[in-house]
């Protein structure tokens, strides 16, 4: 079975810091990412981080936070005057760099007339914004920092490790026999034609469904049916749960996978953010190594919710059994969606592959709680438009796991 995926694992941090406790150093390297994704970075003294690692990153946190949205605010003034030479001090930020860049903004402010001055107050904050990120973690209380960190620390171990790999996606060609009618061996048309994928990344897939604790930890809100803390969270959009990858990025310290701008959505195939999982992923990470009607086996009551033993409603995510990988719930329960537009298959093998470049409606795949068994086999296929959500449709996000060197 692959391996479940920790903080450790995602943020390297060498051996600097030998004197670190594991818990301390899950810490510094996720206050690590998110300070690196905020384009800020920090000291750490050997001899304070053996003191009082706690204390420590509390100061330096608030100082680094602190002068970056102040500095980011005098630089704003100076752009309104028209000054543009003014370079941001060297991080990290320190005592000496940020007294010095202060001393070189009040002289640039004194060769100014005080015209100048008072047109900078008036128009700086209008044509110019803190960055809401970096305003965000800086507004939080060291507790709530804390808060977060443990969120991330317990998602990361409810995530799997699945490692590269190849296997044959869609269902087989009728036999004369099924020609005319539908049967679990041979599934429907949009499930074929058999073709093999190449998956050439490693990457952490979710354990379970996305939770509603989470979303509303994530997104401050729960439109949900069904309501649960750990029900998986349903009546959400694709665009939701693509707003919502970004946003746990974010949380994460990791680069978004997701580039926004209204209705339009670009994947960046390189980012290592949070995202909803290829199709040809999501059916890899179902079936995990096998050939099996269902995620897990042949026995669909032992691995899933449906139409005969749900009770007409979401169930709380991990009441099942998990599959070959470690995953809970591919099948059943709700859809999840996929990042793919829906098409016919290709015929030719394919190489990581994403789907079609534009389309009417994004894959959904698993079956949910109202469907019947033959909706919930790993290979079945369904599709809705973006802007769907509906009681029975939720998601599972995935990251890009980076390629370790030698």
């Amino acid at each position: 079975m692959p391996s479940k995926v920790s903080l450790s694992q995602c943020y390297y941090a060498g051996d600097a810091y030998p004197d670190i406790s594991y818990e301390g150093g899950q810490l510094v390297w996720y206050l690590s990412a998110i300070l690196k994704h905020l384009n800020l970075t920090w000291r750490l003294p050997h001899t304070i981080l053996r003191d009082d690692l706690n204390s420590y990153l509390e100061l330096e946190w608030k100082f680094q936070l602190g002068w970056a949205s102040e500095i980011k605010r005098m630089q704003q003034r100076l752009a309104a005057l028209g000054i543009v030479d003014n370079p941001t001090p060297k991080l990290p930020y320190s005592e000496d760099t940020v007294t010095e860049y202060v001393a070189n903004y009040k002289a640039l402010l004194r060769k100014q007339s005080a015209w100048y001055k008072l047109k900078s107050f008036a128009f700086a904050w209008k044509e110019h914004s803190p960055d809401v990120h970096l305003h965000d973690w800086q507004s939080l209380s060291w507790d709530s920092v804390l808060l977060r960190f443990e969120m991330i620390k317990n998602l990361h171990e409810q995530t799997m490790m699945i490692p590269n790999g190849s296997f044959v996606m869609g269902s087989a060609e009728p036999t004369k026999k099924w020609k005319t009618r539908f049967s679990n061996e041979t599934g429907f048309d949009d499930e074929r034609p058999k073709h093999h994928v190449r998956l050439t990344r490693s990457i952490a897939v979710m354990i379970y469904p996305f939770t509603q604790s989470l979303y509303q930890f994530v997104m401050r809100q729960n439109a949900s049916t069904f309501k649960g803390g750990d029900r998986p969270v349903e009546n959400v959009s694709w665009f939701d749960a693509v707003h919502c990858a970004n946003a746990l990025s974010r949380l994460c310290g990791y680069s978004p996978a997701y580039q926004i701008n209204g209705l339009r959505v670009h994947l960046d195939n390189d980012a290592l953010g949070w995202r909803l999982p290829t199709e040809a992923e999501w059916e890899y990470c179902a079936l995990a190594g096998t050939d099996t009607l269902y995620s897990g086996g042949n026995v669909l009551r032992d691995f899933a919710w449906f139409k005969a033993n749900s009770q007409s409603s979401t169930q709380p995510v991990g009441q099942k059994k998990p599959n070959a990988f470690g995953l809970h719930g591919m099948n059943g329960n709700v859809w999840e969606w996929c990042w793919d537009w829906f098409e016919q298959y290709p015929s030719a093998p394919q190489i990581d592959p994403t789907g079609p470049i534009e389309g009417s409606k994004r894959v959904k795949r698993g079956g949910g709680w109202h469907n019947s068994e033959r909706s919930l086999r790993c290979r079945m296929r369904g599709s809705e438009a973006p802007q769907f959500l509906q009681s029975y449709i939720g998601f599972r996000l995935v990251r890009t796991l980076p390629t370790m060197s030698n």
